[in-house]
């Protein structure tokens, strides 16, 4: 399969100057549900992420697995939606 694309979607980001760090995601995803979706994580109100958030090796990696799994959902319903409308 040399024309696969990387499956993960989600990185993080240290900005030097300032010592934060950043997750950074695909664009529309995040404008569309991620940010929101981080919202809820961060105040333990994902279900799905508080159930499997210690199978990651650490927070970070889970909070990065959450949003993978999301976007993967939000994408495939994407791609069903234009196979249907052509």
């Amino acid at each position: 399969m040399s024309d696969s694309k990387p499956t993960m979607r989600f990185e993080l980001e240290s900005d030097e100057k300032t010592g934060m760090t950043y997750i950074v995601g695909p664009e529309k995803y995040m404008k569309e549900q991620g940010h929101e979706l981080l919202d809820r994580i961060l105040a333990g109100e994902d279900t799905i992420f508080n159930m499997t958030c210690g199978q990651a090796p650490d927070i970070y990696q889970a909070i990065l697995a959450r949003l993978q799994t999301d976007y993967a959902g939000w994408a495939g319903l994407r791609q069903v939606q234009s196979w249907l409308a052509s």
